[in-house]
């Protein structure tokens, strides 16, 4: 049980009377028929009791639960309440109201023989986190995924206040615009997040937090889900993810329970950088690598001493290479288990290709991303002769693909 007792109640921040905030969530609720409710009520009123010996603040997320509780269950967790729940309880949002939830509110309100409608008052409903924003500091709270996904039925963005806003990451020029020194993550320059050489911050923290939740953990490990960095998260999953980040609130990706989100968001905040990993200007360099022939090691030496005295010199400025060899590690232990995941270096490199390069050709760029030994691509390499050759060499031009599967392949013999 204690699983679904830390998702349904926990502390996260506080309020802006310096009252901790605790946050109860109903998509939690687990089916009542897999869970005895009694037990669960027992675990959570046990847990409620580290934050009520003092005055706190109720979030209640109402909304896009699958599962109800029965009102004699309801009726039986109010009476267990003792007298600090109730008094020291100073104010509760309930975010998301539903039929349910007004109902309870108004019976309340019009008070009885054992509610009293004193209590009404510390109630305040909220039909959507941007209005919640407005009551409480939402960047303190990790927010659950149901909750978010839940969310964009009433609204496409969470919105926090402009004074919130200039109090936390930055501040109001004279003409009232805002000069942002914000927490966002997605779209940023790497040097503004990172520094030239990673003396800022060091890694992001989305790719951290992506890299450390994919990391093996016994019994069950992310790395062996199958089609990973391939297939797809859910959308609305994946954008709310993006959004908690850029607002700076706290993110545990472990709540979304598909490995499939941080590497749908790995991708996603490469393919989102203003200044690619790999730019036009590289793509000459790239060509020029010596032809990688399989199995023959000599040819791969030959590569791998072009990548580290050629290639990668030039990826600059010098964060992009740190944050690029953090990432293709991980990439080199997802081939590693390529028997369970389906994803050898081959795929890898085929489906990370595009998120490193952008240009004003997107077919140069596809024609770029091709990885040798796997299936043809449609376009042939721009700039090659009409063979698909370079001048005066009887063999193609060696591509970003073939090198990233090269990279995945030897990651440590070339980077370390």
């Amino acid at each position: 049980l204690d699983s679904y007792v830390q998702s349904i109640v926990f502390q996260s921040g506080i309020d802006n009377e310096r009252r901790p905030i605790v946050v109860l969530s109903s998509p939690a609720l687990p089916d009542p028929k897999e869970v005895n409710y009694d037990d669960l009520l027992t675990r959570i009123m046990d847990q409620m009791e580290l934050f009520v010996q003092n005055e706190y603040t109720v979030v209640f997320f109402a909304g896009g639960s699958s599962h109800r509780p029965p009102w004699a269950w309801l009726w039986s967790a109010y009476r267990r309440l003792s007298r600090p729940f109730r008094k020291n309880c100073r104010r509760l949002f309930i975010c998301h109201p539903t039929f349910f939830t007004r109902s309870l509110v108004r019976i309340v309100s019009t008070g009885s023989a054992v509610l009293s409608p004193k209590f009404a008052k510390k109630i305040t409903q909220v039909n959507s986190l941007s209005e919640l924003a407005e009551k409480i500091d939402l960047t303190q709270i990790d927010i659950p995924p149901d909750v978010l996904k839940w969310n964009m039925h009433y609204e496409k963005e969470v919105k926090i206040p402009a004074t919130l806003i200039e109090e936390k990451t930055g501040f109001l020029d004279a003409t009232g615009e805002l000069v942002s020194t914000s927490s966002k993550l997605f779209g940023v320059p790497l040097d503004a997040l990172m520094g030239e050489k990673g003396e800022k911050g060091g890694i992001p923290r989305v790719v951290k937090d992506c890299v450390e939740e994919l990391q093996p953990s016994p019994p069950i490990s992310n790395l062996d889900t199958e089609g990973l960095f391939r297939k797809s998260g859910s959308t609305a999953l994946l954008q709310a993810a993006q959004q908690a980040y850029d607002r700076g609130s706290p993110v545990s990706l472990k709540q979304y329970d598909d490995a499939h989100i941080p590497a749908g968001l790995l991708k996603l905040y490469f393919r989102s950088l203003p200044d690619p990993i790999f730019s036009l200007s590289m793509y000459p360099l790239i060509r020029k690598c010596p032809h990688v022939e399989e199995g023959d090691e000599d040819s791969v030496r030959d590569a791998i001493i072009y990548l580290q005295d050629v290639i990668l010199p030039a990826i600059l400025p010098q964060s992009k290479l740190i944050l690029l060899s953090y990432v293709l590690e991980v990439l080199h232990k997802v081939s590693r288990r390529s028997e369970r995941n389906k994803m050898d270096a081959t795929n890898l490199a085929t489906v990370w290709g595009p998120n490193l390069v952008r240009s004003s050709d997107p077919l140069k760029d596809m024609a770029m991303c091709a990885v040798a030994g796997a299936p043809k691509m449609s376009t042939s390499m721009p700039h090659a002769g009409s063979t698909g050759k370079l001048a005066g060499s009887d063999l193609p031009p060696t591509t970003l693909g073939t090198l990233l599967k090269l990279c995945i392949d030897r990651y440590y013999e070339i980077f370390e």
